[in-house]
């Protein structure tokens, strides 16, 4: 049953009607100004309603009923056995779910199925309170007083969202339940600007509040556009604080000068006070704390023992994300030497993450180093590394010593500002393991990054199956590496400096390479860097002595994609798309000013090639190349019989000319000898430009 814009409907239905509705399912009602009551009542409160039931009620939504003051009467408390969802928004009037104007004893209300409860723009509601039910219910509030939820947030297992309270509680622990929460399995908190805290255990006399246990068995705590918050816990931590926490995501708290505790709390080794622990918390996202000078201390980090993912971002005043001594910051934490057993002048790597696989650190412009005094942190587990504008960082905790043990798949590097961070993230000359494996690898603003040895290289780089290159301004190329086995897809961008990409030997050693993707690169002069020493025998005999050109194969090859390269005169040998002949599927080159010829000879195994055939080859556009003239050499024939996107237009030097068979439906090429004379009577062609289908598209 759905009904929308009744204006002058107060009520639904008399009781008896009400009473027949055994088979409804679904209820919608919506902008109905003067709807008071689904069941009219008499006006004096005398309950006239009998008891009654809507055994197959699933879902209630009801939206913009300004008037709306109860939704069901009490009788119904017990009448909603399979209720899954009920969903309540902008009724400003509503003062009760059921309306318990007349109290009845033992008069429970039960929804045993309730799954989803949404209170929305109820700034009236005094009271909601029902039976735990089957499953964890699931309660979003917003703009409704968290005061009318008290009793039942205290005692249900639920997963609870809130929005924009409309009361002035400034905590959750005591003001809504002096016990601690201890049932909330999911919390979610957003622009309640009032609360400085989830738990304070101070007392109005200064003194400290003793409590034992807070939110005991919360998962997953997400704390969003809080203004006022300040820290989790204000006061001295329970001694069971969050020991349940898989999950915590903070954003947008900018008052936030502390992650746990307020800075007023002693915690010493040597004291009776137990230190604080996060055991569970796998996951952890902070962003847009703009107070925050640090994330964790000593006690704190050794607690991590199952943190996997960390991210932080735009956290301006970020100094540290362990601060190994905090006296000078209130906290008196032991220091993390100490924490660890680790003697005082030892010089040694202490592992403090040992699960973390994923670690983001990404516009901390105050971010100088991993921890405060840069002890030799080794993250064994670490698999992703992502750090980008950290202009202050100047040393790093994952040195080479330990690239020895990591598990690194990817790495993102950008705008550090320091070329000293590529330095500490060298590789080591000689390998000495073989349990790096790495996956993908993005380096963008570092010089040194790739002043590596080629043996490191070759092994620490042997399993890579992605690298970016991205506004390394100092990078000049060629890669100096003799071969990247597993590379698929290689991606290079604002490489200002950089004239070739390829060097000669491992442009022959790319078995994999499947996309190659190259933007704004003013500089690049070649794509292949050309060789004229690198020679093999073709043959043992005096006759056939003579030395040629090893053939450059790129056999994976399926995606091109060159875009904004200025210098670039020239791009692929003919053997290159030879070799990548039953792949290629799409070639883009756009804006190019310089090139002459998209596919060129290259030694003496080019002279072999008279004819190539794309079949895989399905998009080919060629836009902005001013100076093109060439597709491919004279005599060259190139046959496309799959393509479907062809554009090839504003060349008015080009020579090769575009045709298509008909009958068979065929793209082909050729290059047309130039003649000599008046160069008003070259052969040049007209523009293409053809998307597939049956009908025979004219060349234009």
């Amino acid at each position: 049953m759905a009904i929308w814009g009744c204006d002058k409907l107060a009520y639904l239905f008399w009781p008896s009607l009400a009473q027949t509705l055994e088979h409804l399912e679904e209820l919608k009602i919506k902008e109905c100004e003067s709807l008071e009551h689904l069941i009219i009542e008499e006006e004096n409160g005398d309950e006239t309603v009998p008891n009654m039931c809507w055994p197959k009620l699933k879902k209630l939504e009801i939206s913009d009923c300004k008037r709306l003051k109860y939704v069901f009467p009490i009788t119904l408390a017990q009448g909603l056995p399979r209720l899954e969802s009920a969903k309540i928004i902008d009724c400003p009037q509503l003062i009760q779910v059921f309306n318990m104007a007349i109290e009845r004893e033992e008069e429970d209300i039960v929804l045993p199925q309730l799954r989803v409860l949404t209170l929305n723009g109820c700034p009236l509601l005094t009271r909601f309170s029902i039976k735990q039910g089957v499953v964890p219910l699931q309660l979003h509030l917003k703009d409704v007083p968290l005061s009318a939820f008290k009793e039942y947030i205290s005692n249900a297992k639920l997963n609870l969202t809130l929005e924009r309270k409309t009361d002035q509680l400034k905590n959750l622990v005591p003001n809504v339940d002096s016990r601690g929460l201890n049932e909330l399995n999911f919390l979610k908190i957003e622009d309640c600007k009032e609360l400085e805290c989830l738990v304070d255990t101070t007392s109005n006399e200064g003194g400290h509040v003793t409590l034992t246990m807070a939110l005991l068995n919360l998962v997953e705590l997400v704390i969003r556009n809080m203004r006022g918050l300040r820290m989790l816990c204000k006061g001295q931590c329970p001694k069971q604080f969050l020991p349940k926490l898989e999950k915590l995501e903070i954003e947008n708290c900018r008052e936030m000068t502390s992650l746990l505790i307020s800075p007023e709390v002693r915690v010493t080794a040597d004291s009776g006070n137990f230190m604080i622990s996060l055991q569970s918390l796998r996951v952890l996202k902070i962003s847009y704390c703009g107070r925050l000078k640090y994330l964790f201390s000593p006690s704190i980090a050794q607690s991590l023992v199952l943190l996997e993912q960390l991210y932080i971002d735009h956290c301006d005043a970020l100094q540290h994300i362990i601060l190994t001594e905090l006296e000078n910051d209130g906290h008196n934490h032991p220091p993390l030497k100490q924490v660890l057993n680790v003697a005082q002048g030892t010089d040694c790597a202490i592992t403090v993450l040992p699960q973390l696989k994923h670690l983001y650190l990404r516009w901390l412009s105050n971010l100088s180093c991993f921890c405060s005094q840069n002890y030799l942190i080794l993250l064994p587990s670490l698999e992703m590394l992502r750090v980008w504008r950290c202009p202050r960082l100047i040393d790093f905790t994952i040195h080479k010593q330990v690239n020895e043990q990591a598990q690194l798949k990817e790495m993102y590097l950008g705008d550090l500002g320091n070329d000293i961070v590529c330095d500490t993230i060298n590789f080591p000359s000689t390998p000495s393991t073989s349990s790096v494996n790495w996956e993908y690898i993005t380096v963008a603003n570092c010089k040194k990054m790739f002043q590596i040895q080629p043996a490191g290289a070759s092994h620490f780089l042997s399993r890579v199956e992605g690298i970016g290159l991205d506004n390394i301004h100092h990078l000049q190329g060629p890669i100096q590496i003799p071969a990247l086995q597993y590379l698929k897809e290689l991606h290079v961008s604002d490489c200002n400096r950089l004239k070739s990409l390829f060097s000669a030997v491992l442009a022959r050693n790319l078995p994999q390479l499947s996309e190659l993707r190259i933007t704004d690169c003013e500089e690049l002069e070649e794509i292949f860097e050309t060789d004229q020493t690198q020679y093999i025998s073709s043959s043992s005999s005096s006759s056939s002595s003579q030395a040629r050109l090893h053939p450059i194969s790129l056999p994976s090859l399926q995606y091109i994609k060159i875009y904004g390269c200025n210098k670039l005169t020239r791009l692929f040998p003919l053997n290159v798309i030879h070799s990548a002949a039953s792949k290629l599927q799409s070639i883009k080159i756009y804006w190019a000013s310089k090139v002459e010829i998209i596919f060129w000879y290259y030694g003496e195994f080019d002279h072999d090639i008279n004819e190539i055939t794309l079949p895989q080859l399905e998009q080919f556009r060629l836009f902005e190349l001013p100076s093109l003239k060439n597709l491919n050499p004279t005599g060259y024939h190139l046959l496309l019989p799959t393509l479907e996107d062809l554009e090839v237009r504003g060349y008015p030097q080009l020579t090769t000319c575009f045709g298509r068979d008909t009958l068979q439906r065929v793209w082909h090429t050729k290059t047309q000898t130039p003649q000599e004379g008046d160069s008003d009577n070259q052969p040049t062609c007209n523009d293409v430009y053809w998307c597939g289908g049956d009908s025979d598209n004219k060349v234009l």
